[in-house]
Order: structure tokens, then sequence, then C-alpha cells
């Protein structure tokens, strides 16, 4: 009866919210709730095999139960602290692997401090995947020539008219337009950026033409965030 009772109440609550369009009814939010009955349905039918099992061995009986109660428990407690323990095991990775680029939250992205210093990024351009150094002293997104030509960018001597700021000093560069970077789950469309001339830039440079769009860039505990506007 008591598990009939709860798969009464589940099935009821998914046909309101099917038939209505929403996620809450009576002011109770759905996606709580329903996640929570399907624990405590779990729950229910592990413990009533349990007890059916060990009908007549009250304290084996007692013992399974407990047992499952507590597997029951730590998986919920699991999931309502993953973020946390996602942020954790960030930081763990991060130490351990330096320079290892680590997705979190929705639009927010975390690497930690390379060997030589600096951050790096995996960064997708145009759907080509490229390294990039992370370079607020850079006015514009730099690609290497090499990278470019990788992308299908096909650049002409003539091409290359617009001298460029970057940490190392100045470069002459192309002018294009990216029509999409992404980084985990931060991304921009139509985004500024420049070419090197070929041999003048060792590294692809995530310059302020990106990194003036985000809603914030911080840098805490060796470990840089970029988070996107809509974070």
């Amino acid at each position: 009866m008591f598990p009939l009772i709860f798969i009464c109440v589940a099935m009821g609550a998914a046909v309101l919210a099917f038939l209505f369009g929403t996620n809450t009814i009576a002011g109770v939010d759905l996606e709580k709730v329903l996640p929570l009955t399907g624990a405590v349905l779990m729950a229910t039918f592990l413990l009533s095999g349990s007890i059916g099992q060990y009908r007549g061995q009250m304290s084996a009986g007692l013992k399974a139960a407990a047992a499952w109660l507590t597997i029951a428990l730590v998986v919920v407690a699991g999931y309502t602290y993953r973020f946390e323990f996602a942020s954790i095991g960030n930081r763990i990775v991060g130490t351990i692997v330096p320079g290892t680029t680590l997705f979190g939250n929705g639009g927010e992205v975390t690497v930690s401090r390379g060997s030589d210093g600096q951050f790096h990024f995996t960064v997708e351009a145009n759907g080509t995947p490229l390294r990039m150094m992370f370079d607020t002293g850079a006015s514009s997104v730099v690609i290497r020539a090499e990278d470019a030509n990788r992308m299908g960018i096909k650049l002409q001597d003539a091409d290359f008219t617009v001298t460029v700021r970057t940490a190392n000093g100045t470069a002459q560069a192309a002018p294009i337009t990216l029509k999409m970077m992404k980084i985990g789950g931060v991304s921009e469309e139509n985004v500024r950026a420049m070419v090197a001339k070929p041999g003048l830039l060792g590294v692809n440079l995530l310059g302020m033409t990106f990194l003036e769009r985000l809603a914030s860039y911080e840098v805490r505990a060796e470990q840089l965030t970029l988070r996107g506007r809509g974070s």
C-alpha cells in the first residue's frame, strides 16, 4: 500500500505537469519534488524486498535495510552537492595537471596556471580547436598564420595591414572575423580577430576582443575563471 500511494502521487504530478505545461503546481516545484519522490520509491521497494527476503530474521533484515537506506542517502546527498564536489574535483585536477581546462556550471570555464606561469585554453574557433594563451595585454584575439591556414583562412602579404599590441611587443597582422569562438559553455559570435604574419607569433592569444564581451574573469588560487554573459 505504501509504495502504491507514492506511485499514484508521482504519476498524478507528472500528468498535471504535462497537461498544464508547468513545473510548479500549487506552489510546489516539481523539479525538486519528483526526483525526491523517485528516491523515496526506490528506497521503499528496496526496503520491502529486504524485509521479505529476511522474514523471520529481524536482525539481518534491519541491517540490510539500514545498508540500502545509507546508499540512498549518499546518492541524494551526492546529487544535492554535485556542484560543490565538482569544484573540489577541479581544484584537485588543476593541481595535479597544471594547465588543464576545466568546465564549470553553465557558461563558466576554469583553467589552472600552466608550468610556464600562463593560462592556456583550448578554444574552438570556427569549429577548429586551437590552443590559446590568456592575454589581457593583447588588444585583439590573435591567431598564428599556421593555425589560420589550418582553419582554411588564406591570406596574402598585402592583407597584413594592422599593427597589434601583445605582451611581447607589436606585430603586423591581418584583420578577420571569427563566426564563433567557444570555450566549454562560454561562446561568442562574430569576434574580431587578427592573424599574425608567419613566424611572428609562437602562440595564439586570447585577447580583449573576446575577453571584453564576458561577464567577468578572475584569477583565484592559481586558477583563472571565465564567465559568459548568460551565466
